[in-house]
């Protein structure tokens, strides 16, 4: 299984995950994998689809990573 479609599968079980954080979370997975060197919004800026402002603004919105580290388990577990 792809990491595109297990990420997608999980945050489509998270209910209080939005759509627009649904989509910046499977982005920032997809880069963040993908990623050489450091971690810094203007890395992820040049090779995303997002501007580093984008990454900074969702940055600072709260995730349940609890929750989807729960789920991730059941899907690999």
């Amino acid at each position: 299984m792809s990491v595109e479609t297990l990420t997608s599968a999980i945050l489509r079980k998270m209910s209080l995950i939005g759509k627009w954080q649904a989509k910046f979370f499977l982005e920032l997975v997809q880069t963040w994998l993908s990623l050489k060197g450091r971690y810094t919004f203007e890395n992820l800026s040049r090779q995303g689809e997002m501007s580093s402002e984008s990454y900074r603004s969702n940055f600072s919105n709260s995730f349940d990573f609890k929750t989807f580290n729960r789920y991730l388990f059941e899907y690999v577990g």
